[in-house]
């Protein structure tokens, strides 16, 4: 599911409704949250975002999984997998307890985690998470988190054909590859702490006393305006010298939406 601009941006909690029923609330956390415990937050990002690949990976199982054609891999969710591995099943129902609003508690014989609300002293459940809506709850976690995930083997279940299947195949290991490269060029620089010291120090209107009260996408995005606005200024000063005989000044470059995937609709294109 993709999220809004303005759903991402504010301050509220994201109502999870799907498969008709309501289910709770993901929390939006401010960085004064995040900044006292960084690792348990890290440790539970990884963990809401994890792809099929990506647990084979951390098993340290990844050949193994690699050798398993696609129809194969395509029957394995990583919510079921997160759920009846002993290493792993608490670790997942931590973080399912810190991202949703409500309690979250694991029913096996069904495979769910249901959520309760306390009304009047007493727990009530109120909804069910379970594998088939899994996808797009992590999808709308990492959105709100400022993350990508990459392609899993589920999205390959989609596709209507072997041919298509390989094409698909071959993008998620590419954009696993470039993530990859992207994560050792990029990491220490997009780290919360670093960027948190930016803003305060470069940003109009923010300082050390309400950085904090930012939200992590509000704090990503922050910064990304804060470089659009940079490269914007240097352009214009480039034109009003230069001039713009190729008509590749973009007045109206600093109003991008930057939720908007540039590629969305790329692939498939040769």
């Amino acid at each position: 599911m993709k999220l809004s601009y303005s759903e991402l941006n504010d301050r509220n909690d994201i109502s999870i409704d799907t498969e008709g029923q309501h289910v709770g609330y993901l929390r939006k956390f401010p960085i004064s949250e995040i900044s006292q415990n960084y690792s348990t937050y890290s440790l539970y990002l990884d963990i809401m975002t994890m792809t099929t690949a990506g647990y084979f990976e951390r098993k340290k199982k990844l050949e193994e999984y690699d050798a398993l054609s696609i129809d194969e891999k395509s029957k394995l969710n990583v919510f079921t997998l997160l759920s009846h591995d002993q290493e792993y099943q608490w670790m997942f129902l931590a973080a399912l307890n810190f991202f949703f609003r409500e309690s979250v508690q694991y029913d096996p014989t069904a495979n769910m985690y249901i959520t309760y609300e306390v009304k009047d002293g007493e727990p009530k459940a109120i909804g069910a998470i379970t594998y088939t809506m899994w996808g797009e709850i992590s999808e709308m976690i990492a959105q709100m988190n400022h993350v990508s995930i990459e392609m899993d083997e589920q999205d390959l279940s989609k596709a209507a054909d072997e041919r298509t299947k390989k094409v698909m195949e071959k993008l998620r290991k590419g954009r696993k590859a470039l993530k990859k490269a992207r994560e050792k060029t990029n990491g220490a620089r997009m780290e919360l702490g670093n960027l948190t010291s930016i803003i305060a120090t470069f940003v109009n209107g923010y300082n050390y006393m309400n950085v904090y009260d930012l939200t992590v996408f509000q704090l990503y995005d922050t910064y990304n305006r804060f470089l659009m606005g940079d490269v914007y200024e240097i352009n214009r000063m480039a034109v009003s010298v230069w001039g713009d005989k190729e008509k590749k000044f973009d007045l109206y470059a600093r109003q991008e939406n930057l939720t908007v995937d540039k590629n969305e609709n790329k692939v498939g294109e040769s």
